[in-house]
């Protein structure tokens, strides 16, 4: 990670994106909602453990195939310039369709009784979460694996955590009837998330344009 970033900035940004992820509606989104009536509040976070066993898995492999790639600062550059540009894409896109989202409860079809398993497979399900990782997700292991491997241990960390945090906010929430959110919350929480992203997304592109130019 350039220098300029801490472990800790670093860390909050992961989250936030993470977050911003997570609060868009998919498949993942779509089994928590449909279990947790029935599972309770476990519903979200056995999601999520099913969801992060793959990411986990997507991470090591990504980070040791780039490995000997992060000593050449142009090839991360170009991977920051894309991510940067696709978190900005994403932040533009999240915030002008958050009017439409709501978290009212509909009947869907889960393959799998198991919160794990339905994780995986609304993970797998999803090509979001395939273009993310190509893009985003790509660009903070680079940044990631060009500096330490705890640097990389903290962007894992803090991207599952943003993960948890909502889908256990979700399971909890309709496990009690939807008494702790409602969808205006959860449309202003959806707008600010998308003013975040971009933010670190223009940071990704700065960071890239600053490379190139020297």
């Amino acid at each position: 990670m350039d220098s300029t970033l801490t472990l800790w900035s670093l860390a909050i940004a992961s989250f936030t994106i993470a977050l911003s992820g997570a609060l868009m509606p998919g498949p993942v989104l779509a089994v928590t909602i449909s279990l947790a009536p029935r599972k309770g509040f476990w519903a979200g976070p056995l999601v999520i453990l099913g969801h992060g066993i793959l990411e986990a898995l997507l991470v090591i492999a990504l980070a040791w195939g780039l490995s000997s790639l992060m000593t050449n600062p142009m090839v991360t550059a170009w991977i920051g310039l894309f991510g940067g540009g696709l978190l900005v894409w994403m932040g533009i896109t999240m915030f002008h369709g958050a009017k439409q989202l709501s978290l009212e409860t509909r009947p869907s079809a889960v393959l799998y009784d198991s919160p794990v398993a339905a994780g995986m497979l609304g993970t797998l399900s999803n090509p979001y979460w395939y273009i993310w990782w190509a893009g985003p997700g790509l660009a903070f292991i680079s940044k990631s694996v060009g500096n330490t491997g705890l640097a990389l241990l903290v962007f894992f960390v803090g991207h599952i955590s943003g993960d948890l945090a909502w889908y256990s906010l979700v399971s909890l929430s309709l496990s009690m009837g939807k008494k702790l959110m409602s969808d205006g919350f959860y449309r202003g929480a959806v707008r600010a998330c998308a003013v975040l992203v971009n933010f670190f997304g223009l940071l990704f592109i700065y960071f890239g344009v600053k490379t190139l130019s020297h």
